[in-house]
């Protein structure tokens, strides 16, 4: 069976990675620079460290590779 996937789908990228490609995958999707992104996470990092760690945790664990 031939896997078919949805450009609007978020996933997690196989190229931009850096740990679990999760940035990657979202700067894919919103159509932002992969920096930004990234920027953004360790931003949230310092403002909310559990919540954007069990946050990123889960989505790496539940989001598909592509």
């Amino acid at each position: 069976m031939k896997e078919t996937f949805d450009i609007n789908k978020l996933h997690r990228s196989r190229h931009e990675k850096i740990i679990t490609g999760l940035a990657g995958g979202l700067a894919r999707h919103f159509d932002f620079d992969v920096f930004y992104v990234r920027v953004a996470m360790i931003v949230g990092m310092f403002i909310a460290p559990m919540l954007c760690g069990m946050t990123y945790l889960i989505a790496s664990l539940i989001l598909k590779e592509r």
